[in-house]
């Protein structure tokens, strides 16, 4: 049996791997901007989900003890700060003199280090450094008014892309999404 060999190189050509990385580059980056868009996105949804589940449970807390639990921004998880941005971190702490500082023997029940990336947290007026909530789970300032405010999260892009978190009257927070960034 004679068999005849098939002389022909099996593989591909330059031009075609030339043809291929072309397209791969092109696919590559109409792909590429969206993935850092979806990162940035989970980061702030991250943040955002933290102050809410701490908030919440402050509020669960102060309802638990029937007493005071005051939350803060804090850059040193120890002390508050009255910087107002909430990025920085936070604590909360049962605050049994009612005064939104943490005092000797105050006992700190949350901390939350800093929030990453060029993620800003700021809250409004009433809510700028500080929530507490009563006994009743209400939130009061330590001078005794009703504390209502909203945290407006946003990183380095611009257009509609922030969240906000509501602080309601009776306590409850929510989160809405499409906040305009500067």
């Amino acid at each position: 049996m004679d068999r005849t060999r098939d002389t022909r190189e099996r593989g591909v050509s330059l031009v075609e791997v030339l043809v291929t990385m072309a397209l791969m580059s092109i696919v590559l980056s109409l792909g590429v901007p969206e993935l850092g868009g979806l990162i940035a996105d989970s980061r702030m949804v991250a943040n955002v989900n933290d102050l809410v589940r701490d908030a919440s449970a402050a509020r669960s807390e102060a309802i638990k003890r029937g007493g005071r639990v005051t939350l803060c921004t804090s850059n040193n998880g120890a002390t508050c700060v009255a910087l107002g941005d909430w990025a920085l971190g936070w604590i909360a702490w049962v605050d049994t003199n009612g005064n939104a500082a943490v005092d000797h023997g105050e006992q700190i029940v949350r901390v939350h280090g800093p929030a990453g990336g060029e993620v800003g947290m700021v809250g409004t007026v009433a809510i700028v450094g500080y929530v507490s909530f009563t006994g009743t789970g209400e939130p009061r300032t330590s001078a005794g008014a009703i504390q209502t405010g909203s945290v407006k999260v946003c990183d380095g892009r611009a257009g509609n892309v922030g969240k906000q978190i509501a602080l309601l009257a009776s306590g409850s927070i929510r989160s809405a999404e499409g906040v305009a960034c500067p």
